[in-house]
């Protein structure tokens, strides 16, 4: 069992301001929308989940998620298809997704085909500018964290176990913190510093009891009290 969720720490963190109004990416109920610029072009991207027949006895299972920076310069959208043979027990005959990071005007700047979501989690994690994130690719079983910057150049790769538990990134984008595990070992918090492209690995069992927090620092500590520092 992991031994705390808590949320990121925000210590030293600029104040929270709201979000321009103006052109911009923004989440509007089942629709990833892209308020135009006068004259400019508006894009629309759907939100949810749904099944639908498919052919020879297939069913075509639907998910697409997405999210904007709170200025709206950038977004999100990823897509996953899969399509499973009814039975007694449903097979999977094919699996396809796609991540797109996409900027102000809806450019895409870049894709990404591997990007998966851990189970309770999104595929990619934004900066509150949206200039770093973090996703996540899935291989078989295992799972590849990697830091990325807005132009989709990888900053650091990690590889971990058959599940996160957590995962977070820093408001200012400066640190990740990941909380994962096998499904039959303890887990191990690791910690990663994305500007020196480095990590720390720590398991829990060394780890005392209680809510854990992130800070802008990369400094990790639990029920108030420091555990690691960079």
């Amino acid at each position: 069992m992991e031994r705390s969720t808590g949320s990121v720490e925000r210590r030293g963190a600029a104040p929270v301001q709201e979000p321009p109004l103006g052109p911009g990416w923004a989440v509007l109920g089942a629709s990833l929308l892209l308020r135009p610029a006068r004259g400019g072009p508006s894009l629309e991207f759907g939100l949810g989940q749904w099944e639908e027949p498919g052919t020879e006895g297939t069913l075509v299972r639907k998910r697409m998620l997405g999210d904007a920076t709170w200025d709206g310069r950038f977004a999100w959208h990823w897509e996953k298809t899969e399509v499973l043979r009814r039975g007694r027990q449903d097979s999977l005959v094919s699996s396809s997704s796609k991540l797109s990071y996409l900027g102000t005007a809806g450019r895409v700047l870049w894709t990404n085909e591997s990007a998966d979501a851990p189970s309770g989690l999104p595929p990619l994690l934004m900066s509150r500018d949206g200039e770093w994130a973090l996703l996540f690719e899935r291989e078989g079983s295992s799972w590849t964290a990697v830091a990325v910057t807005f132009i989709g150049n990888r900053l650091l790769e990690v590889r971990g176990p058959a599940r996160i538990l957590r995962a977070e990134l820093t408001p200012e984008g400066g640190f990740a913190l990941l909380v994962w595990g096998p499904y039959d070992k303890p887990l191990v918090y690791t910690i990663l510093d994305l500007q020196r492209r480095a990590r720390k690995d720590i398991p829990a069992s060394e780890l005392p009891p209680g809510e854990s927090a992130l800070s802008a620092q990369g400094t990790l500590s639990v029920e108030g009290k420091e555990v690691f520092r960079w």
